[in-house]
């Protein structure tokens, strides 16, 4: 899930829906709290550029929920 999601091959608009899709809750392999984390921060970023804050903050906020179970 790592790369330049946001380069010109691909609209931050598109980057943003396509890693909204991916399912963290209830997949086969355990997604850490870590990857989860940065995966909401990167799709609020992505938002963040299309200047969208609405759907940013709906990431932001996920973020926020979890935060706490990161490891430092």
């Amino acid at each position: 899930l790592q790369g330049d999601w946001s380069s010109d091959v691909c609209s931050s608009d598109l980057a943003a829906r396509m890693l909204e899709k991916i399912n963290l809750e209830n997949t086969s392999r355990e997604v850490s709290p870590d990857e989860k984390a940065q995966i909401y921060v990167q799709i609020a970023e992505l938002w963040f550029e299309e200047d969208d804050a609405v759907n940013a903050e709906k990431f932001i906020n996920k973020a926020a929920h979890i935060i706490h179970l990161v490891k430092a």
